[in-house]
């Protein structure tokens, strides 16, 4: 075989490798990915921390605090911008990587002690495969 020949059969090998059925083993559990902790700072402030797994991200759009109480609201996020990526389904969004820090400022009238909330998020394995939100 000429040498060129080899050496282009040896780059479409590296190109061309054969696909690989996905198994449970190659996706983590979301609550394994995405590390959540709630810490109360204040009757009126709460942070929220994600760790999040190498290889995984979440969409800033995709998470949301809402009250679960109706004497209390969740005051204006502010999220940090994240980083822009393309996504196949998304196209250009912001995402994170790592960690995502929050603080959540709770509009609390009535100095209740005690706060119900419901956190929605959603995000991705780099892989493809996507967790509900």
């Amino acid at each position: 075989m000429p040498a060129y020949q080899l050496i282009l059969f040896c780059l479409l090998s590296l190109v061309f490798q054969p696909a690989r059925a996905l198994n449970s083993e190659d996706i983590l559990p979301p609550d394994q990915v995405f590390k959540l902790t709630a810490v109360g700072q204040s009757r009126q402030q709460l942070e929220l921390e994600w760790q999040i797994e190498p290889g995984y991200h979440l969409y800033r759009d995709k998470t949301k605090v809402e009250s679960e109480s109706a004497e209390i609201r969740i005051g204006a996020l502010q999220m940090p911008e994240g980083a822009v990526e393309h996504d196949a389904v998304f196209g250009d969004t912001s995402v994170y990587r790592d960690r995502l820090k929050l603080t959540v400022p709770i509009v609390n009238p009535n100095n209740l002690p005690r706060v119900e909330l419901s956190v929605k998020y959603q995000g991705c394995a780099d892989i493809g495969v996507c967790y509900p939100p």
